[in-house]
């Protein structure tokens, strides 16, 4: 039976081990004595249920299955990700299974953490009281915080994926739709919206809606944050009849009322206001140019809007919203939203009468989720990418080579592709002379020639052990390559004194196939590792080509 590489071993149908890899010893028993019989015994007890199954179903069928087990280690639980499949029978014996294993454990590590990152984020917005959403383009609820919920009556165990607009009112859903439809297109946008639970009596909410954007700056869902606006409208609609009763809802509500006249540039303001801006009481401003120093310097321009529009406005009373930073006279930086509208009186100087509220924690808690989301994308991608690593090596991992190998063959279109697998020739003698660590360097040194040598477009990857794999695209001829390639494993002088010439050498079998498709994988490497045999079987430090000749009509 041919050596095993990697974490791998074979067994019978029910799990009993027949041979087992260098590799899964190393990492599974410190003693060689205590391996045990069965594969069972190798898998921590959450695990076994899995391989079980996996056992039954391949007892029945013969297709390859992948799973991942919680192998039992010297140094505790590590997670492996195992590739299954049927071996015929032998020389009139049992049929018998092959396992092929990756070590995932910290990818499954990091898995976790996440997940956990994802729970924290989670609770942190479920302490704000603002109602917030992530939308997707399409205007379906992925995912909101516990006021949101509990606004629009959905459960917070429902899975979302609802939409959205028609859990309001009929007569908010044209403003939202178009709110919706600036949003896709870049654009943060607003609107008022109301929510009726049954039972309860209609709330009334301000809507900001902000594109969340990809690394190119395009939409990839919304960030809507929904403030409980229903005090502010009803104090709001109370002042139509009374001012004083505006003055009473607002401080109820967190309102700071403030009154500018334009022309004789006379700044009035109420208690609220001067808490708001951190003004001890009767410390209010007077001008706008005193209001002025207490904006953040970057926001002056946008919050003052009111001096430069006034000529816009005389003509009607139109009306104005914006959110800007102040900074207290303490040090501390608060964000403001403020609307205001614009009057004129009997032919008096214009007027602009509004109100400014605090909404600093909501602003935070939009700008945390925005970087959460750029972490959390980051972590996946750097994730994505050491799954399909040879952490050793640096080259793609099997996994990455059969997605990699895949995409090439798919896109060749008809071009010749050449597929090669490379071995290190008598390299357990080299490990065993000179130990693992040199041998580690030496697989390094070997993929580092190998990576040199090849183009963009191509892929190396270490296949398992000390065997690689290489994919040309587009190339008819692999000659030049293979020469370039025993020419630096040559120059790399690793002295090996199991090999005729005295220094570590590799063998190479290669297919040259037309016509290739994502289905022929298996075969094509079969026909490599054959090739790969019969450069061994003529000693070896040399390289067997073999062409397929193109399909018919190719």
């Amino acid at each position: 039976m041919a050596s095993l590489h990697g974490l791998a071993c074979v067994t019978d149908r029910a799990g009993r081990l027949l041979q087992v890899g260098q590799d899964l010893r190393r990492l599974t028993v410190a003693d060689e004595a205590e391996m045990p019989t069965s594969l069972l015994d190798l898998v921590a007890v959450q695990g076994r249920p899995g391989l079980r199954d996996a056992l039954d179903a391949l007892a029945s069928d013969a297709a390859p299955q992948a799973l991942e087990l919680p192998l039992r280690t010297p140094a505790g639980l590590r997670w492996c990700a195992f590739e299954v499949s049927a071996q015929p029978a032998l020389d009139g014996g049992a049929p018998t299974l092959l396992w092929q294993g990756t070590d995932i454990h910290r990818y499954k590590q990091r898995i976790a953490e996440l997940e956990q990152l994802t729970t924290a984020q989670s609770r942190m917005l479920d302490v704000s009281q603002d109602c917030i959403k992530i939308i997707s383009l399409d205007g379906r609820l992925l995912h909101m915080n516990r006021a949101g919920c509990q606004a629009l009556g959905v459960a917070a165990d429902s899975g979302f994926g609802m939409p959205w607009l028609p859990l309001l009112p009929q007569d908010v859903h044209r403003p939202g739709a178009r709110a919706l439809e600036r949003v896709r297109e870049g654009h943060a946008d607003r609107f008022t919206g109301r929510s009726e639970v049954e039972g309860g009596a209609p709330e009334y909410w301000d809507n900001l809606l902000t594109p969340m954007l990809d690394e190119a700056q395009q939409p990839t869902a919304i960030l809507c944050i929904s403030r409980n606006v229903t005090g502010e409208r009803l104090a709001l609609e109370a002042a139509r009849d009374s001012e004083a009763r505006l003055v009473v809802a607002a401080r109820v509500g967190g309102l700071g009322i403030w009154d500018y006249n334009v022309s004789e540039d006379h700044f009035e303001c109420d208690e609220t206001w001067c808490r708001i801006m951190g003004l001890p009481p009767g410390q209010a401003v007077s001008t706008l140019e005193e209001f002025r120093r207490l904006i953040h310097p970057d926001d002056r321009e946008r919050a003052t809007q009111v001096e430069t529009l006034a000529a816009e406005m005389l003509t009607g009373a139109k009306q104005y919203s914006t959110a800007y930073r102040i900074v207290r006279p303490d040090g501390e930086v608060r964000w403001i939203r403020s609307a205001a509208r614009m009057e004129t009186r009997g032919g008096a100087a214009p007027r602009a009468v509004g109100f400014a509220v605090d909404v600093t924690d909501a602003m935070r808690g939009e700008h945390a989720l925005r970087d959460a989301n750029r972490r959390l994308r980051h972590e996946r991608d750097v994730l994505s990418r050491e799954a399909q690593e040879d952490a050793l090596t640096g080259v793609a991992n099997r996994r990455g080579m059969d997605r990699q190998l895949d995409d090439l063959l798919a896109g060749a279109g008809g071009a010749p592709v050449c597929v090669g697998m490379i071995d290190l020739d008598d390299f357990k003698a080299f490990n065993d002379l000179h130990g693992h660590l040199e041998g580690d360097r030496a697989l390094r040194q070997v993929a580092q020639a190998l990576g040199d040598a090849v183009r963009p477009t191509d892929l190396v990857a270490r296949y398992g052990g000390e065997e690689f794999v290489f994919v040309l695209a587009g190339t008819e001829n692999p000659e030049p390559f293979l020469r370039r390639v025993f020419e630096r494993v040559h120059a790399l002088g690793i002295a090996h004194a199991g090999t005729q010439a005295g220094i570590l050498t590799i063998s190479c079998g290669c297919v040259v196939c037309h016509d290739a498709a994502p289905d022929q994988v298996e075969t094509i490497l079969a026909a490599s590792d054959a090739a790969l045999y019969e450069a061994k079987r003529l000693g070896r430090d040399q390289y067997v080509i073999v062409r397929q000749a193109p399909a018919p009509g190719g």
